[in-house]
């Protein structure tokens, strides 16, 4: 991630990564902060004003996978502790393959060539439904996007650090 660049947090939360992607990316770039949690959204603006940061833009969702943003518009997207929600809706399991494969769809659909995917696929043992990351790696090269590398570091997940796995890809 560089200054200027346009970047998609899909499915933000209360921002954990959203703000320090908007002090990245800086005044001549732009976060769209995406979540279906008009409360979470609130908060990500609590924290933005005092800070000065007036490039996110918050976008609340029904919990639909299109985000509504133009064709090749985005540098950047990321893809934090999200995967395994996708293909569950109101407690009910649908396709969880399908669904993503959508999402992936969508993602691929917004980013402008080059742009890059970055994938915390944290809980995906806790679903039965997800084998491995592996196959997660193989659908998303398979939605057009090239794996570039894999890496483990300190992240934050629900207020506290722990060591995760990033996955990133390149819009072919």
């Amino acid at each position: 991630m560089r200054p200027g660049q346009k970047v998609l947090d899909f499915g933000c939360r209360r921002g954990t990564y959203t703000i320090p992607a908007a002090i990245v990316v800086g005044k001549e770039g732009m976060v769209y902060a995406l979540d279906k949690d008009p409360e979470a959204l609130d908060s990500i603006a609590k924290e933005a004003i005092p800070m000065g940061l007036e490039n996110i833009r918050r976008m609340e969702t029904g919990g639909e996978l299109y985000t509504g943003l133009g064709n090749e518009t985005i540098d950047f997207m990321l893809l934090y502790d999200v995967i395994h929600l996708i293909g569950w809706k109101d407690g009910i399991k649908r396709s969880l393959v399908e669904e993503r494969k959508v999402l992936y769809r969508e993602m691929r659909r917004v980013a402008k060539p080059g742009a890059m995917l970055s994938v915390y696929p944290k809980h995906l043992k806790t679903h039965t439904d997800i084998e491995t990351v592996k196959d997660v790696k193989g659908e998303i090269m398979g939605s057009g996007f090239s794996f570039q590398r894999e890496f483990h570091d300190m992240l934050v997940h629900d207020d506290r650090f722990e060591q995760g796995r990033i996955l990133l890809f390149r819009k072919q």
